[in-house]
């Protein structure tokens, strides 16, 4: 066969070889979650957690009992206003069961300025500690997002907090 034959040739069948199935590849990285009354989507699932949505809450758990949810802001915490959601954050965990509110932390992300605050307080007989990061709705300016993260006390707060901020990070609009 000359040459240009022989190259024609060769192109068709790795032509022929690309349209055929391949098996798939497993990946590490997990699926895009979509709540679309919540006008939000997560990129990607963290190892460790389930994921479900239900009505415009988007929710991850783990077995350990955490429980991270992302919702739309509620009376004092639904306006753009993140220093008012702070402060009322703040009223809201000095009002819980041997609550306490251990401050709070100005961040900057993909969406914007946001809060990160921390407080504990007593659920039954376990003590509970939860991280919520207010922030700005990516395709609603004028309300808020709260992601909250709810965990056994006892857990390691840097990786909590850790964990939080990796979800925050996949949080995109629709």
């Amino acid at each position: 066969m000359p040459p240009l034959k022989t190259s024609a040739v060769l192109l068709l069948l790795a032509v022929a070889a690309c349209g055929k199935a391949t098996p798939p590849v497993q990946s590490t990285a997990r699926h895009r979650v979509v709540c679309k009354p919540l006008g939000l989507a997560l990129e990607s699932v963290p190892a460790g957690f389930t994921a479900s949505v239900t009505a415009d809450v988007l929710r991850l758990t783990r077995a350990d009992g955490a429980v991270l949810t992302i919702a739309r802001g509620t009376g004092g915490q639904a306006s753009a206003d993140l220093t008012a959601a702070v402060t009322a954050e703040k009223a809201r965990l000095l009002a819980l069961p041997s609550g306490s509110y251990l401050g709070f932390v100005e961040l900057l992300s993909h969406l914007g300025r946001g809060y990160l605050t921390r407080g504990r307080y007593r659920q039954g007989k376990v003590e509970m500690e939860e991280i919520r990061v207010f922030a700005v709705h990516p395709r609603e300016p004028q309300r808020a997002i709260v992601l909250s993260y709810v965990y056994p006390a006892a857990s390691s707060k840097q990786e909590r907090a850790d964990q939080a901020l990796s979800v925050l990070a996949k949080v995109t609009g629709l």
